[in-house]
């Protein structure tokens, strides 16, 4: 039993023995495997670290990057903005400059305005020259002067005032540039203003001629820059209200009863006349037809003016304002400020039918 006993104790010593150092070693594998573990998790969480930071830093890397962007972005729009508001500042100041300008112009015009009015309300200055050898020049002159003053008058209540009328000077002449010619009259539009020269050869108050010449080219000096652009109808109208001048002078008794006038063609002769009125001053003023042109435009708008006693009045004023807008007293122009000035009929004709006669078709 005894060697049994220490048989068993030696077996039980060597297991125990070995159960320890197998406990030993697993402990120690045990400790190695933590250790190894704990080294590879030290890894991971470094390399998660790490990579962690790298992720954070290129967030940090764009947000920076897009912050950048919209910084320059910004910093050009507030340039532009910047230019803009220096842009509109000038515009500004251009604006106000011109408005200044306007302002002044529009009391410049309004001024102009009120000089022009004034100025048409006073008769024109007439002076009297000489360069012909005319004999009782004093007289003529006296004679020239008493017709102009009566037919001033009924001038303006017939066709209005002039439209800008500084000086009329009647000059006595011993010829005129155009041979067939009974007065010329000359516009010049100097320093000194407009300046008209009316020249003739004699004076016979006596004379019909002489008489309606002098009317006739004061008449022409009432409209002055504003004379209307084709030459058959500035004749023509200044024929016609010669003729109504005169008429009214007649009756008052201030000049003798002259019989017949002008115009002496007749509305069948009128209508039935072959000839076409030239547009162009040296035709209708060099051709051997030359009277009868005045005869057909002085016709047709003397009827205007039968149709109604304003009519030339009413059409002066409106060519007058036209002129003043800078337009040109164009046949155009002519003939629609006629179709406004009128109403009713001429001679049986609407005013656009009666547009269509031998005084206003051109060639």
């Amino acid at each position: 039993m005894v060697w049994y006993a220490e048989i068993v104790n030696r077996e039980f010593l060597r297991f125990s023995v070995t159960l320890f150092i197998v406990i030993l070693v697993s402990l120690s594998l045990a400790l190695a495997y933590d250790r190894q573990v704990n080294s590879f998790i030290s890894a991971v969480n470094l390399d998660a670290k790490d990579q962690l930071i790298a992720s954070n830093q290129n967030t940090i890397d764009y947000y920076e990057k897009q912050n950048k962007s919209v910084q320059a972005e910004l910093e050009a729009r507030n340039k532009e903005l910047d230019a803009k508001k220096t842009e509109l500042d000038k515009t500004n100041s251009d604006l106000t400059a011109k408005i200044k300008e306007l302002n002044s112009a529009k009391s410049q015009l309004s001024s102009t305005a009120s000089e022009l009015s004034k100025l048409r309300e006073r008769p024109p200055l007439f002076v009297f020259k000489v360069d012909s050898n005319l004999t009782n020049v004093d007289q003529k002159k006296e004679d020239v002067k008493n017709l102009v003053t009566a037919a001033y008058d009924e001038i303006v209540s017939i066709y209005s005032k002039p439209y800008l009328l500084h000086s009329v000077t009647i000059n006595f002449v011993n010829s005129f540039s155009n041979p067939n010619a009974s007065a010329e009259i000359v516009i010049e539009n100097g320093s000194d203003g407009l300046q008209l020269t009316i020249k003739i050869k004699d004076f016979d108050r006596n004379s019909f001629d002489d008489n309606n010449s002098i009317i006739h080219e004061i008449i022409h000096s009432f409209h002055g820059l504003a004379a209307l652009e084709t030459v058959a109808d500035e004749e023509g109208i200044t024929v016609a209200a010669t003729d109504a001048v005169m008429s009214r002078l007649i009756s008052q008794g201030k000049i003798p009863s002259f019989n017949p006038l002008y115009i002496r063609i007749s509305s069948s002769d009128y209508a039935s006349s072959s000839l076409t009125v030239p547009r162009d001053t040296t035709s209708f003023y060099t051709s051997s037809d030359t009277g009868k042109y005045y005869q057909l435009v002085g016709y047709g708008w003397y009827q205007l003016y039968k149709a109604d006693p304003n009519f030339f009045k009413i059409f002066n004023e409106k060519m007058y304002a036209s002129k003043r807008q800078g337009q040109d007293m164009t046949e155009s122009l002519v003939r629609q400020n006629i179709v406004a000035s009128v109403s009713g009929q001429i001679s049986g004709k609407s005013v656009n039918d009666w547009l269509q006669t031998k005084a206003f078709v051109f060639r």
